[in-house]
């Protein structure tokens, strides 16, 4: 049996060499050869990694200028946006300071006109039925000392005024019993809105009446009338059921 062997160029080139040795200088020529391949294959691959080296510090730097691109758009518009946030707080602020001088031209018109609502709450209360002078006094003294203090915004002192106000009106409308002095004697006092004012001494044997048009007390004589002031206190302080008092709304200019 015959075994048939295919053999490349190269290999025959290579048997036939080693079968008819090569003179020396033919040796030493292809020693250079393979040396200078060697040689050139290596600087070859050293170019080639520098070539390497440069592809990736280019592709670096092209990814570093895409980079800055994209923070020089995103600066763009930020920058944009601010300045577009800076006029609109110019034109706040243009408005505001506009504000400012009509709350000051506000606050001058103001505090005049308040000032009179206080001196006219004054002469009201002077000219008024005497009852609960003390309270009411203090609250027109703490008025006065709200409009001067400068901690206190005029927005407050206002609505202190409309409250003082407020309590004038109220008083008008309510029924009240309480203890005072009446010159140097306490004596139970009896206030049905602004119709009529009364007193009753603590031993209930003396009785009057404020007479507005005098200015003074006036003692009441008639015994259904000091029944109907014994029997409004008794109502004011809640030790008896409300019923009508009719007889008290005409005494006050009528009774002697």
């Amino acid at each position: 049996m015959k075994l048939t062997y295919l053999l490349s160029p190269m290999a025959s080139l290579i048997i036939v060499l080693m079968c008819f040795p090569l003179p020396l200088q033919a040796v030493d020529a292809l020693n250079e050869s393979r040396a200078t391949v060697a040689t050139t294959n290596k600087q070859l691959q050293n170019k080639q990694n520098k070539i390497n080296s440069l592809h990736d510090q280019t592709s670096q730097m092209v990814d570093q200028y895409r980079s800055a691109l994209s923070e020089i758009e995103s600066y763009d518009i930020y920058n944009k946006q601010l300045k577009a946030i800076v006029r609109s707080q110019g034109n706040d602020l243009i408005s505001l300071q506009q504000q400012i001088i009509e709350i000051e031209v506000t606050a001058q018109q103001i505090m005049p006109m308040m000032q009179r609502m206080i001196d006219t709450l004054q002469q009201f209360v002077t000219q008024d039925i005497p009852f609960l002078p003390v309270e009411r006094a203090e609250r027109l003294t703490r008025l006065e000392d709200t409009m001067k203090r400068a901690d206190i915004s005029v927005a407050e002192k206002y609505r202190k005024i409309l409250e003082a106000y407020q309590i004038e009106i109220e008083y008008g409308k309510t029924l009240e019993a309480y203890r005072a002095l009446l010159g140097d004697k306490n004596v139970n006092f009896l206030k049905v809105g602004r119709v009529a004012f009364f007193y009753e001494t603590l031993d209930a044997q003396s009785y009057g009446v404020w007479q507005p048009k005098l200015q003074t007390w006036q003692l009441v004589e008639d015994r259904e009338v000091k029944k109907s002031i014994a029997t409004g206190i008794k109502i004011a302080r809640k030790q008896r059921s409300p019923e009508l008092l009719t007889i008290m709304a005409t005494t006050a200019e009528d009774t002697q």
